[in-house]
């Protein structure tokens, strides 16, 4: 009966030990299953908003406390700088710190650029897609390339703002709103690959569909207003055209008249230029017979002259020899009387 007892301990040590084995199987088994179901999780619904944010099936605790490093790196997919060269980074516990990460990641990277054109190119770059409409996407080109230089910087600075702000997480259980506006700031600041998976994995697919469907539709109704105007400015141009063809017309006919109406003048000039010609030769003929007719008359003129002087001095002699006879008469009177 003793020996039973001892074979019934031994059994029973046995047992426990088996039990103790297989309880531990089957608890690592339950940890291995939680983090597969954790892990899916955050596939589905991403990263925790903040430090605060709780999983509706995992209420206890925040959702920051099961992101161990080893944990975190298993969420990024063993990639220590997932989101491509220009906007990846390390992983992050949260949304709010992707949104400090990324804010100051942008800004490096315009401040970085050598020049302002490629400042503005490179802020052009990450404003162009946030667009809504078409008015937004011409507001946001002139303020990359025409409005002073802070003009953009503040703008890709108010959209980060603006998704932080206190009535973007009306529902504090998931913060839906902040997720979603997070997830189209992201999605639209790059289209690299690598930067789309990491915005993938912080925000989670649900955010990530619904922000890529959203900016979808407004990138359709882009299309649709572009159209719109390229139909509007397709008729204006046809309008214009056809104006501009008539306008051509009258002015070809025009000008073929003015082309005939020069070329008669033309011909006109080319006669009267003839006549020019022979008007001077004549008017050099008679230059010349002026001045040999010029010269014959100097010359009668310097004789008549010399003339004119011998009269004058024969009128000055015959004056004398006057006053001498009426001198004599005087006398020859006075000499007459009794």
């Amino acid at each position: 009966m003793a020996r039973f007892g001892i074979v019934m301990s031994v059994f029973n040590v046995f047992v426990a030990l088996i039990v103790l084995v297989l309880a531990g199987l089957d608890y690592g088994r339950y940890r291995g299953h939680a983090l597969a179901a954790f892990l899916h999780e955050m596939v589905i619904t991403g990263l925790p908003v903040d430090d605060k944010e709780m999983v509706e099936a995992y209420p206890s605790d925040p959702t920051i406390t099961k992101l161990e490093p080893e944990v975190l790196k298993k969420v990024f997919d063993n990639n220590s700088n997932l989101g491509g060269a220009d906007l990846g980074g390390a992983p992050v516990q949260t949304v709010e710190a992707e949104l400090t990460r990324v804010a100051a990641k942008v800004k490096a990277n315009v401040d970085a650029a050598p020049n302002v054109e490629q400042k503005r190119t490179i802020l052009w770059r990450y404003l162009q897609f946030q667009a809504r409409t078409i008015v937004e996407r011409d507001e946001y080109r002139k303020k990359c390339f025409q409005d002073p230089m802070g003009a953009a910087e503040q703008e890709l600075e108010r959209r980060f703002t603006y998704v932080r702000q206190p009535q973007n997480r009306v529902e504090k259980a998931a913060n839906k709103e902040l997720r979603l506006g997070a997830g189209q700031l992201f999605v639209n600041l790059s289209v690299d690959p690598e930067w789309r998976k990491r915005v993938m994995v912080v925000v989670g697919l649900e955010a990530y569909v619904t922000a890529v469907g959203m900016q979808a539709d407004a990138f359709a109704q882009i299309a649709s207003d572009i159209r719109e105007l390229t139909v509007r400015d397709q008729g204006n141009f046809v309008v214009s055209y056809e104006n501009g063809v008539r306008e051509l017309i009258y002015q070809s006919e025009e000008l073929f008249r003015a082309n005939q109406r020069l070329a008669n003048l033309k011909a006109v000039l080319a006669d009267r230029l003839t006549a020019l010609q022979q008007r001077q030769t004549e008017v050099n003929e008679h230059k010349a017979d002026l001045t040999k007719k010029t010269a014959d008359t100097n010359t009668e003129i310097a004789r008549l002259e010399a003339i004119q002087r011998d009269l004058f001095a024969v009128q000055q002699r015959l004056g004398l020899a006057q006053a001498e006879t009426e001198k004599l008469e005087a006398e020859l009177k006075s000499k007459a009387k009794p």
